[in-house]
């Protein structure tokens, strides 16, 4: 139904795309990167809110281990995406910082490598104050519903 040109254009014939174009079309995902502060707001920042954490990074890292983080970060952006560094005093750069890192975490559109961590003794722990109550209710609803479902319900 269409002419010879646009049929040529939608369906080109296979010898006439070169390797080099095929392989163009191929996105190799990035390599894992190591950076602790990485690790824990990718790993963290869809169980927690954004202000939990940002406040456990920001109370827990120093401003040279998140600058190291943004540097790796900003390695692995395109030219398009930047995070700036931030003026005042240090806890208002740490917060801010960490704030434009959970950004660039949570951004669905950019492709991050896994990033891991060698020394847990960095990684904050996450306590009961940022836990997600109503997450935590629905979860034993569903615990109890399958306790009475199976005949016996204790806590």
């Amino acid at each position: 139904m269409l002419c010879e040109a646009c049929d040529e254009f939608r369906f080109p014939k296979i010898s006439a795309i070169t390797n080099e174009a095929a392989t163009s079309n191929v996105k190799s995902s990035p390599s894992p990167a190591r950076s602790e502060v990485l690790y824990f707001i990718q790993n963290k920042s869809k169980a927690l809110p954004f202000d939990s954490v940002v406040s456990i990074c920001s109370d827990f890292y120093t401003l040279q281990e998140i600058e190291s983080a943004r540097c790796v970060l900003l390695e692995h952006l395109s030219n398009s995406k930047r995070i700036g560094k931030h003026t005042g005093a240090e806890d208002v750069k740490r917060r801010k910082t960490i704030q434009d890192i959970v950004m660039v975490c949570l951004d669905a559109t950019i492709q991050l490598p896994a990033f891991y961590s060698l020394d847990m003794s960095r990684i904050p722990a996450v306590g009961v104050e940022h836990v997600d109550v109503s997450a935590l209710l629905q979860e034993l609803r569903c615990f109890a519903c399958r306790s009475t479902f199976t005949g016996y319900y204790s806590f």
